[in-house]
């Protein structure tokens, strides 16, 4: 965590976005750096799915990045964790797809950008253009 953190800030120290610990940074960078501090001792959720496993609070850094960049609060933000989380567990109960050598960050995708849709309080048509932008595996 360290390094993620020292990299984070070297890039851009001064975003709009806070850094769980102090500082700032971008959106993005945040995000990763946030969420990187949610796995670090691998001892967030787990949600159990026939045939698929995933950790739907690796949503968390992305659904409060999105939430601070678009001046939420934190209604939004958890509304936008709820949609994140149902986004991610559902699509692990109906399409898993680790038999078929992915990993569940497949489905983390999905999630974390309908996630950050709803918290940055964008409506249903915004929804959808942020999920289609994401490329889901050619089966």
């Amino acid at each position: 965590m360290r390094i993620i953190r020292a990299h984070t800030q070297d890039l851009d120290g001064t975003g709009p976005c806070t850094l769980i610990g102090g500082g700032r940074s971008a959106p993005d960078r945040a995000a990763f750096c946030n969420s990187a501090l949610v796995r670090y001792l691998d001892f967030n959720d787990g949600y159990l799915a026939p045939g698929e496993t995933c950790h739907p609070s690796d949503n968390l850094g992305a659904a409060l990045a999105a939430a601070e960049y678009a001046n939420q609060g934190g209604q939004e933000l958890l509304a936008g964790l709820a949609v994140a989380y149902q986004v991610q567990c559902r699509l692990s109960d109906v399409a898993p797809v680790r038999a078929r050598g992915f990993d569940h960050t497949t489905q983390g995708a999905y999630a974390a950008a309908a996630g950050a849709s709803r918290a940055m309080g964008l409506g249903p048509g915004a929804h959808v253009q942020r999920i289609s932008a994401e490329r889901s595996p050619d089966y």
